[in-house]
Formats: structure tokens, C-alpha cells, sequence
């Protein structure tokens, strides 16, 4: 599907690099979810790829520790379910 952050990371991509293309989503409003489901659509690439390559891009660093524990905190919350 076709959206404005599809259209802004091709219009930055790869004109610069994909650090600087990131960091422009981010700017025009869109969210880390919002930036890998770009990254899979237009680089052709798995969500664990894109995933990996946003949660360590400079735009999403500030986040990058609280994402980690949460992720952690649900797997053991989604292992204990049972």
C-alpha cells in the first residue's frame, strides 16, 4: 500500500543514505512501525531486517533500550501463559 512515508523515503532514498532517510520519516511524523513497514515494501527485505535496522538507527537510538525490555517483558509474560 501506498503512503506518504513510502513517497518520502523514496524521494531521500537513496540520494542519501538510509540513516538520513530514516531520520526524515521520523521527522514527517512517522512511527518505528510505520518506518519498517516502509523499509520492507521499498528495500524488499524481512521485517527482522528492517526491525534490526530501525531499532539501531540514530533516529529510534532514545528508544532502543525500552523497546528491548518490553519485547523481553512480553516474551516471558507470553511464556508463562500457559
Amino acid at each position: 500500500m501506498e503512503t506518504k512515508f513510502n513517497k518520502i523515503f523514496r524521494a531521500s532514498y537513496p540520494a542519501c543514505d538510509l540513516e538520513n532517510s530514516i531520520n526524515e520519516l521520523k521527522k514527517e511524523g512517522a512511527t518505528q512501525m510505520e518506518c519498517v513497514k516502509v523499509l520492507i515494501a521499498e528495500l524488499h527485505i524481512s521485517l527482522r531486517n528492517a526491525d534490526e535496522i530501525i531499532l539501531n538507527s540514530s533516529a529510534w537510538k532514545a528508544n532502543k533500550d525500552d523497546i528491548i525490555t518490553f519485547r523481553e517483558e512480553f516474551r516471558g509474560f507470553l511464556d508463562n501463559a500457559d
